[in-house]
């Protein structure tokens, strides 16, 4: 009987994830755990300015309360503005992390011989994969700034309304 050897030079299919990937995995995870103490201190304000605005006193009681809410309104807006600029660097981030496989695959193609879409798809995949974990975790970070500058429009809206009429 006679062997079957390959005439080509197989692409190696062993796959470790590079120490950049790495990286920015732990990077996802350190977004995601800030997107959640973001989101907590941001409900936080929501209630305790709902408890507020709704048994608004009037007169000098008024005016006391009204010194304190805007430098909260202050606060959460900054908060709110932090996830916007974290769903941004992310998806930069996501996206300087996708070139990386991506030109590592196209570079092991030219050098083979022999063109398996099988192994072509797969080493793609998993170099788009952290792309589209990087614009997910954007994604969420930028809904939950999109909620919350729309909560706090609304609050602003209410603290201005009764200030003007107090």
């Amino acid at each position: 009987m006679q062997e079957s050897v390959p005439q080509w030079d197989p692409i190696p299919v062993e796959h470790h994830m590079t120490w950049e990937i790495r990286l920015f995995v732990f990077f996802v995870l350190f977004v995601l755990v800030f997107f959640l103490i973001r989101a907590t201190q941001l409900t936080w304000f929501f209630l305790r300015a709902r408890k507020q605005l709704r048994g608004l006193p009037t007169g000098q009681a008024l005016a006391a309360s009204a010194k304190e809410i805007p430098s909260d309104i202050r606060t959460a807006s900054i908060r709110a503005a932090s996830l916007k600029r974290g769903a941004v660097f992310t998806f930069l981030l996501s996206l300087l992390a996708s070139v990386d496989p991506v030109v590592r695959v196209l570079s092991d193609l030219s050098r083979v011989q022999y063109l398996s879409y099988v192994i072509f798809y797969q080493s793609l995949l998993e170099g788009l994969t952290f792309f589209v974990l990087g614009v997910g975790t954007s994604a969420l970070l930028y809904c939950g700034f999109a909620l919350s500058e729309g909560r706090l429009a609304r609050v602003k809206l209410v603290v201005d309304e009764n200030i003007t009429t107090g």
